[in-house]
Parts: structure tokens; C-alpha cells; sequence
């Protein structure tokens, strides 16, 4: 049996498949998310390269309960983009997906998945006035996280207790996983990123009037910084001499760092988390682990999360593993344990400010 996840980053589309009887890889890799959304082609023809597979977790955006592809509606697919806007990104994803349902593929199938807010292990109160409590791609990770946990650990999924923080190329996210199940999280549209503003106050929320989902995607710790083409190591070695992005770089952390502390307090005093594991774009940098470390071992202790891959992000790997546990395989206790199959709902449940149409 062969399956196969998608991560639709920011900066890059990763795809990463395998042979489950074998755990032979047979694809793994990274398309610079520019030019996917120049030519969507790019992203088929890899498609093309790996079929037949038997099960695919497709790009899901702020997710959906469990279904297939080629069942899903326009108001699914808006559900997932929440966007009417000709945003570059947003308007590939709702092309891709569209393009996706329509295909025949010679055997398999493929799904969209659930985000933080679709899982019945959040408690509803948590979900109040929310949308973002971590997209599709943030669950992928944290599966990804769990069995990195189980093997570290020698333990059952049941017994994973840890914090994920998500440093993306754009976005950052944290996730809060008890027991080896998602019970809170911060997303990227409420924290911080690398490019993404993150939370914003409500009173420069009323100034930007009317507010796009391409400023959404500014803001953030290089634009303080003063050079948006600095990378994150670039940016951090200016900080010795550059104020600005000085204080650009305290203001990630910070952000990072009380997103932490604040969602330990939803964990059960009998199961604190044993870890605080990252993962995304930026996990790569050891400066930001040591960081984090620092400021966070009274917590746990910080480590990055272990890669299945030498090329595909984590994201993308763990929505490998979710096909791989819905179709079957081994991985299906992890997978069962999330009750990522009893999710429900509606993104826009729990609302309780008036929206625009």
C-alpha cells in the first residue's frame, strides 16, 4: 500500500509518500510555493510521478472533518480558504482542490483532514470567537511529533505529553497534545511568525479597515526587523548592532515564549508535558533552539522534532502517516487515539461577533 501527504507551505508545497508494507520512500520532495501558483501543473506532474497510491491527505487549509476530495462542495472548499479574495496562495489553493476533485486517479484516494478546531478533544469553550486554533497541516505535525515521542520514549501514543511549537516560514503556530491528543492551540493567525503579524490588537485591526488576507501575511518579525529579504540567521546576526532588529527578534521570542507559558496551564497537573518539540522551516536553526531552551527548560526541555525526510517538511510527513493510519497500517493507534475521525463541525461554530459576508 502506498500513501502520500501535502503540506501547502507559505514558501514551499512538500509532498511525501511511502510504501507502507516496505516504508520504501517513493517520493519526497519541495516545490517552491511561487511557482506552484504561477503553474499548478508543477504540482500535478509530481502526482503523476508516484501514482498509483492507495491514499492521499490532501492540502486541507483550516481543515474539514474527514472527506473525501472528489465529495467536496464550493462551500467545503471556502471553508477551508475562508477567502473570497484573489490573495496569490488562497486562490491557488481553491484551484488545486478544485483540480484535485475533478481527477480520476487510477486506484486510491484521497481525503481532506481536520484542523485543531473540527477535534472533539478540544473543549468547546476553547473554541469561543476562534478560528485558528492550528490548521490541517499543524495536525500532520503533531502526529509527526507523537511518533518521535513514542520511539524517544519507548511509550504508547496514549502517553505522549508534549508542547509543539510550529516555526514556519511565514507562520508560527503552538499545539498543546496530552495524553497523545491535540486539547488546545495557538495559531498562526494569533501568534507571531517570521512574516506573519500574528494577533492583532482589535483597535489597529479597526484602523486597517478593511483588512486583507494579504496583510495577514505581513507584519511580522522582518518587517520590524527592516529587511525583508533577510533570512532568519541574517536577522539575527544583526541584532548585535542593529537595534531594530533587535528588538524585531525580542518581539518573536517573546511572543513565542508567552504563547508557551500561557497554553501549559491547560494541562492536567498529572500529565505536564515532558517535551516542548520543534518543528517547521526554522526548527533548522540551532540558534532558535538554544534560545527557546533557555527560556523555556523550566517548562521542559526543548528539542527538535525528528524528520522522516531529507527533503519533505514534517507537515507533509505526517499527513503521509495519517493516510497510512486511516488506510490501516500500523500508525492507526496514533491516528485513533487523535479521534481525528470523530471530528465535526463547522470552521465558523462558536462565532460570536457578526461576520461579513
Amino acid at each position: 500500500m502506498r500513501v502520500v501527504g501535502i503540506d501547502p507551505g507559505s514558501s514551499s508545497w512538500d509532498i511525501f509518500g511511502y510504501d507502507v508494507e516496505t516504508n520504501e520512500i517513493c517520493i519526497e520532495t519541495s516545490i517552491k510555493t511561487d511557482k506552484i501558483m504561477k503553474n499548478s501543473n508543477e504540482f500535478f506532474k509530481a502526482l503523476e510521478d508516484i501514482e498509483p497510491f492507495d491514499l492521499m491527505v490532501a492540502p486541507s487549509g483550516f481543515g474539514l472533518p474527514i472527506k473525501k476530495v472528489r465529495e467536496l462542495t464550493d462551500e467545503d472548499i471556502y471553508q477551508m480558504t475562508l477567502s473570497t479574495e484573489k490573495s496569490s496562495q488562497i486562490v491557488g489553493l481553491k484551484n488545486i482542490l478544485h483540480k484535485l476533485k475533478q481527477m480520476k486517479w487510477e486506484k486510491g484516494e484521497a481525503y481532506v483532514i481536520p484542523g485543531v478546531k473540527h477535534l472533539p478533544t478540544v473543549k468547546k469553550y476553547r473554541k469561543i470567537n476562534r478560528i485558528d486554533l492550528g490548521t490541517a497541516d499543524k495536525v500532520c505535525s503533531v502526529v509527526v511529533g507523537i511518533r518521535d515521542i513514542m520511539e524517544r520514549s519507548n511509550i504508547q501514543s496514549s502517553d505522549a505529553n508534549f508542547i509543539m511549537i510550529e516555526l514556519g516560514a511565514a507562520f508560527s503556530a503552538i499545539i498543546a497534545v496530552e495524553s497523545g491528543q491535540i486539547i488546545d492551540g495557538i495559531g498562526g493567525s494569533n501568534l507571531m511568525g517570521f512574516k506573519a503579524c500574528g494577533s492583532l490588537d482589535a483597535e489597529v485591526a479597526c484602523l486597517m479597515n478593511p483588512l486583507s488576507k494579504t496583510e495577514v501575511y505581513q507584519g511580522g518579525t522582518i518587517s520590524i526587523g527592516g529587511h525583508e529579504n533577510n533570512t532568519p540567521r541574517e536577522l539575527f546576526s544583526r541584532t548585535k548592532d542593529d537595534s531594530q532588529a533587535k528588538i524585531a527578534f525580542q518581539s518573536y521570542v517573546d511572543n513565542i515564549v508567552k504563547g508557551v507559558f500561557g497554553i501549559k496551564s491547560v494541562f492536567n497537573q498529572a500529565t505536564p508535558p515532558n517535551y516542548i518539540l520543534i518543528s517547521g522551516r526554522l526548527a533548522n536553526e540551532k540558534f532558535i533552539e538554544m534560545i527557546l531552551d533557555e527560556k523555556l527548560r523550566i517548562i521542559a526541555p526543548v528539542r527538535v522534532m525528528k524528520t522522516y525526510s531529507k527533503i519533505a517538511k514534517r507537515a507533509a510527513q505526517g499527513a503521509a502517516f495519517i493516510a497510512e493510519g486511516l488506510i490501516g497500517g500500523p500508525l492507526q493507534p496514533i491516528i485513533k487515539n487523535l479521534r481525528l475521525e470523530e471530528a465535526k463541525g463547522n470552521i465558523l461554530d462558536f462565532i460570536y461577533l457578526r461576520l461579513k459576508s
